[in-house]
C-alpha cells in the first residue's frame, strides 16, 4: 500500500516538473533570440564603426557576450585566423552545428542563423549591415510573437503536466 502511494506520488511530481521544464524552454529560446539579436546588433555596430576584420570582431564580441554565443563567436575567430582555407559560410555552419546545437534553439532558428552566415561572409560592408539589419528585424518580429503567447503557453505545459500525472497515477491505482 505504501509502496503504491509513494510510486504514485513520485510519478505524479515527475509529470508535473516534466510540465514545468517543457514550459520553462520556450523562455530559454526567447533569451537565446534576444542574446542572438544582441549579437547581430552589435556585429552591425562593429562593422560600421571600426571596419575590422571578421575574426577581430567576432574576438571582441566574444568578450561581450554570454556562454553558449561566447564560445560560438571565439571558436570562429580562432579559425579564422588560422586561414586554413576553409569558406566563412562553411566556417559559420561547422560552429553553429557544433556549438549552438541543444542551446535553446530550434532548429528554424539554426536554420536562419546558417543562412545569415551565407550571406554576410562575402559581401562588402554597407551590404553586411543591410543583411544584419533584416536579421535583427527577424529577430525582432520572432521575439515579439513568441513573448505574446508565453505565459499561455507556460501555463499549457503546466496543466498538462498535472493533468498527465493524475491520469497515470488513476491508472497505476
Amino acid at each position: 500500500m505504501y509502496l503504491k502511494m509513494t510510486g504514485s506520488i513520485l510519478v505524479f511530481v515527475s509529470a508535473v516538473a516534466c510540465g514545468f521544464l517543457y514550459g520553462e524552454q520556450f523562455r530559454i529560446r526567447i533569451r537565446r533570440l534576444q542574446a542572438l539579436r544582441q549579437i547581430l546588433s552589435l556585429l552591425k555596430g562593429e562593422i560600421r564603426c571600426c571596419r575590422n576584420t571578421l575574426a577581430e570582431i567576432f574576438r571582441r564580441l566574444a568578450g561581450r557576450t554570454e556562454p553558449p554565443f561566447d564560445g560560438w563567436l571565439l571558436g570562429m575567430a580562432l579559425e579564422m585566423q588560422q586561414q586554413n582555407g576553409k569558406s566563412f559560410r562553411l566556417l559559420w555552419k561547422e560552429w553553429t552545428d557544433r556549438v549552438l546545437i541543444g542551446c535553446g534553439l530550434k532548429e528554424a532558428d539554426l536554420q536562419f542563423l546558417s543562412e545569415l552566415g551565407g550571406q554576410i561572409g562575402y559581401l562588402d560592408a554597407q551590404m553586411q549591415e543591410e543583411v544584419l539589419e533584416q536579421a535583427v528585424g527577424q529577430l525582432d518580429a520572432e521575439i515579439l510573437k513568441l513573448s505574446a503567447g508565453l505565459s499561455e503557453r507556460q501555463r499549457i505545459c503546466r496543466v498538462l503536466g498535472v493533468s498527465v500525472g493524475l491520469l497515470i497515477v488513476i491508472v497505476l491505482i
